[in-house]
C-alpha cells in the first residue's frame, strides 16, 4: 500500500516527534521501506526530516546529536518546527520545492491570515484565473482553496 501513496512522489518527508523517542527510532523502518520502493526507480524522491513540536523544547527527548547523525547516515536534510505555532513549516516545504523545481521557484511575499480576517480586495482583470476563480497569491477563502487543490492532479501523503 505504501507504494501507491509514494508514486510519482518528488518529495519524502519524514515527521518525527522531538518530544517522542520512539517516533524517531521508528524512522529507520520507514526509510529503509521508502528506499527499498524507489530502489529500481530511475527518479527517486528528495528525502528529508522534519522534528515537529519545536514548541515543546523542554519535553525533548530526541537529541540535537543524534538526528544530526541519522541525517548524515541517510543523506537527508533536517528541518525542524512546530505544526502548532507553524513555526518552520512554510519554510521547510518552499526549501524542498525549491530544490525540486529549481528556478521554478518564485518566492511571494509570506501573508499571514487569520480566520477571521476579512479581505476586500478585488482581483483586477488581468488575473489569472481557475473556472473563473482568481488565482493569486493570496487565497482569500477555503472554498475557493479547496477548489483550486480538486483541479490540481497532485498528491499527499502523511505517514505517521
Amino acid at each position: 500500500m505504501l507504494r501507491n501513496y509514494l508514486y510519482a512522489s518528488d518529495i519524502v518527508l519524514f515527521v518525527y516527534d522531538l518530544s517522542n523517542l520512539q517516533s524517531f527510532e521508528n524512522l529507520n523502518t520507514w526509510i529503509l521501506s521508502v528506499k527499498e520502493i524507489f530502489e529500481q526507480e530511475q527518479k527517486k524522491p528528495l528525502m528529508a526530516l522534519f522534528g515537529n513540536k519545536s514548541d515543546l523544547e523542554h519535553q525533548r527527548a530526541v537529541r540535537l546529536s543524534c538526528v544530526k547523525k541519522f541525517a548524515s547516515k541517510y543523506l537527508l536534510e533536517n528541518f525542524k518546527g512546530s505544526a502548532r505555532t507553524g513555526e518552520m513549516v512554510n519554510h521547510t516545504f518552499t526549501n524542498l520545492i525549491a530544490r525540486v523545481l529549481g528556478p521554478q521557484v518564485q518566492l511571494l511575499q509570506t501573508v499571514s491570515l487569520k480566520a477571521d480576517t476579512n479581505v476586500s480586495e478585488q482581483p483586477n482583470d488581468h488575473s489569472p484565473q481557475l473556472d473563473g476563480i482568481p488565482t493569486s497569491p493570496l487565497i482569500m477563502n477555503r472554498k475557493t482553496l479547496r477548489r483550486l487543490q480538486r483541479k490540481a492532479s497532485s498528491s499527499v501523503c502523511c505517514i505517521q
